[in-house]
């Protein structure tokens, strides 16, 4: 094969896989932006179970805190006592709770009456739902990260070649080198196809598997 051939060859190669970073990174974006709309929206609902959970801590401190920072907060969902009264808070926390769980019931045109079992595995399901919110934006970051490490490791390996074309066909170990990139390009495509696959089909909506008698 001509020296012309892996000249095209390595710079096709180059072109597209950068072509590929900037598609997923953008679609990665758009994943990474819906996440975070959805957890403002997350944040707006329960809102006020936070502010009861946690006493003293202000609305607007809220928007502020992190991801991990809420996840604290979440935890002390599990400090909740199904067989307690008034789930094991003080009688004055659970009636807030109560009363703001009565007024997520009628605004959302329901027509059961609160009891321990459904603001338990309310709060609970909330709870969870922030941790795969959290779940889907770490494995969006791996799996963009690991890709371009993939791709860019390709690229720069097509770019250090492309000088040295005329001298390939001069050396034994031509189609060895270029049957690696080849490689790489094959795989790098591959895993980026699968990851962002994976990362739009992530079901944030799936429900939690237990046994829930709340009659």
């Amino acid at each position: 094969m001509g020296s012309n051939f892996w000249f095209y060859s390595l710079s096709s190669i180059s072109q597209t896989l950068a072509a590929i970073i900037a598609l997923s990174a953008t679609f990665v974006i758009f994943k990474l932006d819906f996440l975070q709309r959805k957890r403002q929206d997350f944040i707006n609902g329960i809102l006020r179970f936070l502010m009861i959970l946690k006493p003293g801590i202000e609305p607007h401190e809220i928007d502020k805190l992190s991801d991990e920072e809420v996840i604290d907060i979440l935890k002390l969902i599990r400090n909740l006592n199904l067989q307690s009264d008034n789930l094991g808070l003080g009688k004055k926390q659970y009636k807030k709770i109560y009363s703001e769980y009565e007024h997520f019931i009628s605004s959302n045109r329901g027509e059961y009456k609160p009891n321990p079992k459904r603001i338990y595995y309310y709060l609970i399901n909330r709870k969870e739902y922030f941790q795969r919110l959290q779940n889907a934006k770490e494995n969006a970051y791996r799996r963009l990260k690991c890709n371009l490490l993939l791709i860019s490791i390709t690229i720069i390996l097509s770019l250090i070649l492309i000088p040295f074309y005329d001298f390939l066909k001069n050396y034994d170990l031509t189609l060895l080198i270029c049957s690696i990139v080849i490689i790489l390009a094959t795989t790098s495509i591959f895993c980026t196809a699968s990851s962002i696959w994976k990362i739009a089909t992530d079901d944030l909506f799936k429900k939690v598997n237990r046994k829930q008698n709340i009659a």
